[in-house]
C-alpha cells in the first residue's frame, strides 16, 4: 500500500495512482531523491481542504507551498522532502516531491541571487574603534577578519593598520598595531572567512552544516577579499547566484554537498574520501540479464578528469602568474637541478641566491625551472651598487592543469587575489615617520557595486530607458581569495616578525631586494597543482565508461551513496528507479551502477567470516552477523 502525507495529513490517493521515484547519488549527478508527477483528485473533502479548494475560481489565495511531503510504500519511506505543486485543474492537482540534494536544487533554482538572502551583518567597529580580535584571532574563533585591502580604482586602502614602534632613547623596545584614529564608517570592512560564508549561506536557505571537510585542512584559513562597502554579507558578492557559489566550491576543492532533508542538514565532503565509512550492501535477487552501456567519456563533470584553470583578470600581474601557453611553448627553459638545490641547502646557503649569483645564470630571456620546488623563476637583474645582488621573480604559480585525455573544461571564478607592493609607513611613538617599507597586500580593481540600496549597474535614467531596463541588475565579479593565518612569520624589511598582518595566496612571497621567503610549510597555497595533489588525485578507481543497468527484486530501499556487491563484484550506484502504485511498490526496480575497484579496508567495513577468523581487522560480533546489517 502507498501512502502520501502532506504536513502530516494523509492524502487520499486514486486507485489508478502510479509514479516513479528516482534516488540519485550526488557524487555523480548533484541530485538526490525526487518523484515524477503524482496526480491527486479533488473529489473528496480531505484533498480539497488540504489544497485550500484550489479548484474554485473565486479562491482568494493559493495553498501554502513548500510543505513537508512523505511518500511511503509497504511501510518503507521512499521520499521525505518538499512538496512542489506543478499544476492543477478544477478536478486534480499534480505535485512532485524533492528530497536531499534535489530539494536543495529546487530551493536554490537557477536564478536565486545571494544578495536576495539574509546571511548576517558584521560591524568591524566597537564604539567607533576597529575590533582587534578580527585581526588577532583566526577562524573559527572569528568569522571574518580585517586584513588590509587596497581598492586601486578608488585609490583607497581599507582596514589600514599602523605599525607603531615604541622608542626609548631612540631605540625600538616594542611594537604596537594601531588602528586609524577616528575612522570613518567604512574605513574598515569585514572580510569573511570562506568556511563561515558557506555556513551562513546554507543557513539562509534552511540548512545547518554538520560536516565541512574543508575545516580539517589549511584551507579553513581562506577568506574572501573584497572592497564592497557593505556590512551585509549577502551584498558582498553582487551578481553571484547561490547555485554558482555552491558549484564553485564543489569544483575548486573536488567536493560534494550531501543534503539530509529530514534533518535539514548538509555535509560538505571531499570526493576522494566520499566512500569512507560507506556501508557495503549486498543486492539480492538480481535478474541474470543486465545491460552494459559503453560511453566514450565519463558522464560526470569532475575536476579529476577535467582541464582546470582560473578565470584570472586581464592585467600584467595575473599574466605573470599564469603564463600563456604560447610563451611557455616558445620560451627557452633551463633547469635548476634538484641535486644542486639540495647541495646548497645542506651547506646552509640559499640555493636560488647562489644560482643567480653565477653570471652564467643571468639571462632575462630564459625561464628557469626549479626541480626542487617545481617552480619557475625569471632573472630580473642586479641591485645594490656596493654589493651587487641578484633579483628574481617567481612566475606561473597559478598555471592551469592540462590533462592528456580531459573529458571537460572547468574554469574557476574563485581566484587568488592580487598581491601588490605598497609603501607601509612606520610610526614612532604614535607619530608618522618619514620611513616606509614595501609590503605586499591584497589589491582589487574596484568594487562591483556602490554598496547603496539602488546598486544597479544602470543608474543613469537615460541609459535605463534606452536599454528598456525592467529590474535592477548586478554586475558579477570574481571572488578573490587569500589565506589569513596571522602576522608575518619573519622579519621583513623593517617589520619585525609577528608584528603585522600577513595575507598570502602561495607558499612564497616577494621581499625586499628581489628575493622570496616561505610563508608557510604546510601546503597553504592556491596553486592548482597543489589542489590537484591534495584533492583531485587519489580518487576512487571507478569505471564510468562501462556502466551497467540491472533489474532486481530485492525488497530493500537502498541509499545510493553506499558501495554495492552485485554477483560478487563491487559497484557504486549512480541512480535507482522505483515504480509505486496505489497498492505499493512494483516488485522489480532498476539501478545504474559503475564498477569500482576498492578494498574492504578503504570503506572500513568489517565483518566476521563464518569460520570465525578475522577479516581486514574487523570487530567481533557475537551473533556472527554482518557488522553493517
Amino acid at each position: 500500500m502507498t501512502e502520501l502525507y502532506i504536513d502530516g495529513v494523509q492524502v487520499i490517493l486514486p486507485a489508478s495512482m502510479s509514479t516513479e521515484v528516482k534516488r540519485e547519488n550526488p557524487f555523480f549527478t548533484k541530485n538526490g531523491e525526487y518523484t515524477y508527477d503524482i496526480t491527486i483528485n479533488l473529489d473528496n473533502p480531505v484533498n480539497r481542504g488540504l489544497y485550500a479548494h484550489i479548484n474554485r475560481h473565486n479562491i482568494a489565495s493559493l495553498p501554502v507551498s513548500n510543505r513537508n511531503a512523505i511518500l511511503v510504500a509497504d511501510h518503507r519511506v521512499y521520499c521525505n522532502g518538499t512538496e512542489i505543486i506543478t499544476g492543477w485543474t478544477d478536478e486534480v492537482v499534480t505535485i512532485q516531491i524533492a528530497s536531499g540534494n534535489s530539494e536543495l536544487n529546487y530551493f536554490v533554482g537557477s536564478d536565486l541571487l545571494i544578495s536576495s538572502l539574509t546571511l548576517c551583518s558584521t560591524s568591524p567597529l566597537i564604539n567607533g574603534v576597529p575590533n582587534k580580535d578580527m585581526i588577532n584571532k583566526l577562524y573559527p574563533e572569528i568569522e571574518a577578519c580585517l586584513t588590509p585591502v587596497y581598492d586601486r580604482a578608488a585609490g583607497v586602502m581599507y582596514n589600514e593598520w599602523i605599525h607603531n614602534r615604541i622608542l626609548v632613547n631612540g631605540q625600538p623596545t616594542s611594537y604596537q598595531l594601531l588602528a586609524k584614529s577616528n575612522p570613518a564608517d567604512f574605513d574598515y570592512i569585514s572580510q569573511p572567512f570562506l568556511c563561515a560564508y558557506i555556513r551562513k549561506l546554507l543557513a539562509a536557505i534552511g540548512y545547518s552544516i554538520t560536516v565541512n571537510d574543508l575545516e580539517n585542512t589549511v584551507f579553513k584559513d581562506l577568506y574572501i577579499s573584497h572592497v564592497q562597502i557593505e556590512r551585509e554579507w549577502a551584498k558582498m558578492l553582487p551578481g553571484w547566484k547561490v547555485v554558482d557559489f555552491l558549484t564553485e566550491i564543489e569544483n575548486m576543492f573536488n567536493m560534494s554537498f550531501v543534503i539530509d532533508s529530514k534533518a535539514k542538514t548538509a555535509r560538505l565532503l571531499f570526493n576522494n574520501s566520499y566512500y569512507l565509512n560507506a556501508q557495503l550492501k549486498h543486492v539480492q535477487n538480481v535478474v541474470d540479464e543486465f545491460e552494459v552501456e559503453k560511453s566514450e567519456k565519463s558522464d560526470s563533470v569532475l575536476t579529476t578528469n577535467a582541464n582546470v584553470s582560473y578565470s584570472l583578470p586581464d592585467n600584467e600581474y595575473y599574466h605573470r602568474r599564469a603564463i600563456s601557453s604560447y610563451v611557455l611553448k616558445t620560451a627557452t627553459k633551463v633547469t635548476i637541478p634538484k641535486q644542486y638545490a639540495e647541495t646548497e641547502i645542506n651547506a646552509g646557503r640559499d640555493y636560488l641566491l647562489s644560482w643567480f649569483t653565477d653570471v652564467t645564470h643571468r639571462d632575462k630571456n630564459i625561464i628557469y625551472v626549479d626541480e626542487y620546488t617545481n617552480r619557475m623563476w625569471l632573472f630580473k637583474g642586479m641591485e645594490n651598487d656596493l654589493i651587487p645582488s641578484p633579483t628574481y621573480e617567481l612566475v606561473n604559480e597559478f598555471a592551469p592543469i592540462e590533462r592528456d585525455e580531459a573529458s571537460s573544461e572547468i574554469e574557476l571564478e574563485m581566484v587568488p587575489v592580487e598581491l601588490a607592493s605598497w609603501s607601509l609607513y612606520l610610526y614612532d611613538n604614535g607619530v608618522k615617520s618619514l620611513a616606509s617599507v614595501p609590503y605586499w597586500l591584497p589589491t582589487i580593481d574596484g568594487a562591483t557595486s556602490t554598496g547603496s540600496d539602488d546598486s544597479s549597474t544602470e543608474t543613469n535614467l537615460d541609459t535605463m530607458i534606452s536599454n528598456a531596463t525592467t529590474e535592477a541588475s548586478e554586475s558579477k565579479g570574481k571572488i578573490f581569495l587569500a589565506f589569513y593565518r596571522g602576522f608575518n612569520n619573519r622579519y621583513l624589511a623593517g617589520i619585525p616578525a609577528n608584528t603585522y598582518p600577513m595575507p598570502y595566496t602561495d607558499e612564497y612571497l616577494p621581499e625586499a631586494f628581489g628575493t622570496h621567503f616561505k610563508t608557510n610549510t604546510d601546503g597553504a597555497t592556491l596553486r592548482l597543482t597543489k589542489l590537484d595533489e591534495l584533492f583531485y588525485s587519489g580518487v576512487y578507481d571507478i569505471d564510468e565508461i562501462n556502466k551497467i543497468t540491472i533489474t532486481s527484486y530485492d525488497p530493500n530501499v537502498y541509499d545510493t551513496r553506499g558501495v554495492f556487491v552485485i554477483n560478487n563484484k563491487k559497484y557504486v550506484c549512480r541512480e535507482t528507479t522505483y515504480t509505486l502504485t496505489a497498492e505499493g511498490r512494483n516488485k522489480a526496480w532498476k539501478g545504474i551502477f559503475y564498477p569500482i575497484r576498492i578494498s574492504d579496508t578503504e570503506t572500513y567495513q568489517r565483518w566476521i567470516l563464518s569460520d570465525g577468523k578475522w577479516r581486514d581487522g574487523g570487530a567481533w560480533i557475537d551473533s556472527g552477523r554482518w557488522l553493517d546489517s
